[in-house]
């Protein structure tokens, strides 16, 4: 499901209404209802943050679903290429022999 329509699920089933959301992430009501309706990109991870916050969801997997890479997962995949590069190839390596 992309971000916007995922966004809006979310909210939905928090009971958290449009101009509600907007007021606590410090954003225009506009701004959520385009992002909404996938006639924006998906925000910036500090928005997104104050977005999972705000819907007492996970930031990570959020910040995951818009696109973006977490700041603390930068970092590792920085710090930690190779490691990081060996585990991920290794769940691909065996994702690909369940199909």
């Amino acid at each position: 499901m992309a971000f916007g329509k995922n966004m809006r699920l979310l909210r939905e089933l928090k009971c958290i209404g449009l101009n509600e959301l907007a007021v606590k992430v410090g954003v225009s009501n506009t701004y959520i209802s385009l992002v909404e309706k996938e006639k924006q990109a998906p925000p910036s991870i500090e928005i997104v943050e104050k977005i999972a916050h705000a819907l007492g969801v996970d930031s990570d997997v959020m910040t995951l679903q818009a696109g973006r890479i977490p700041k603390w997962m930068s970092s590792l995949l920085l710090m930690e290429t190779d490691a990081c590069l060996k585990a991920m190839y290794e769940i691909k390596e065996s994702k690909d022999g369940q199909r």
